[in-house]
């Protein structure tokens, strides 16, 4: 089952079979389609995390890191960021200022 949550492929939902289902080159480019991401932007938003091996980032903290480099390679200004007491807010921090400065 294809859903697609951007309406850019005609039909929200769609059964299809395995062998037709979209290669990930074709769904990253639906999906820079989608977000207004440019190549330049593209190589920003892709870069690595930093890592060193004694803590990872959670999902919602990628998530969080993610969609402020996405927002700020568009050009926004202002970001607001909420995050509860006790879910990494520092290293997430840390993540998007490593992936701005690289």
């Amino acid at each position: 089952m294809l859903h697609d949550r951007t309406g850019t492929l005609g039909k929200v939902e769609e059964e299809i079979p395995l062998d037709k289902f979209p290669s990930p080159e074709f769904l990253w480019q639906k999906y820079c389609e989608w977000k207004g991401l440019d190549e330049d932007r593209q190589r920003i938003v892709t870069q690595e995390y930093f890592s060193d091996r004694q803590k990872s980032l959670r999902y919602y903290q990628r998530i969080v890191v993610n969609r402020t480099i996405e927002a700020i390679t568009k050009g926004q200004d202002r970001i607001l960021l909420v995050m509860a007491t006790g879910t990494g807010k520092t290293l997430t921090a840390f993540q998007i200022i490593w992936r701005l400065w690289k």
